[in-house]
């Protein structure tokens, strides 16, 4: 049997039955309008729960502020081995939460200091 753990902000989720990583190329941010890449970003989707929902602070209520703003801390665990250190930042909300688990990519000097003359 595999056994399947996300620890959220050093929380544990409900992963619910049916949880599937998905691998992509890029992280798609709904707080801007571009796409910024990301060494590696999983789409993952996970249920509406208690546990989740005390989580992501009840972000799934309408009323909720900057709920796609929020950047969490994310570990994938499977079977005692970590497989992914990194962040969670959500994309949706419709049924359940869905986000992307993301390493960002490192600044280069021109991304910090702009263009250097």
């Amino acid at each position: 049997m595999i056994n399947i753990e996300l620890i959220i902000n050093g929380k544990l989720a409900d992963l619910g039955r049916d949880f599937g990583v998905r691998l992509n190329r890029q992280l798609l941010n709904p707080s801007e309008l571009n796409t910024k890449d990301a060494q590696m970003s999983f789409t993952i989707s996970l249920p509406d729960s208690e546990p989740n929902n005390i989580i992501f602070a009840h972000s799934n209520i309408e009323e909720t502020r900057d709920k796609f703003n929020r950047v969490y801390t994310a570990q994938l665990i499977v079977n005692s081995s970590r497989i992914f250190n990194g962040f969670f930042r959500m994309s949706d909300i419709t049924r359940g939460y869905k986000g992307n688990l993301y390493v960002p990519v490192p600044k280069t000097i021109k991304d910090i200091f702009g263009e250097l003359k």
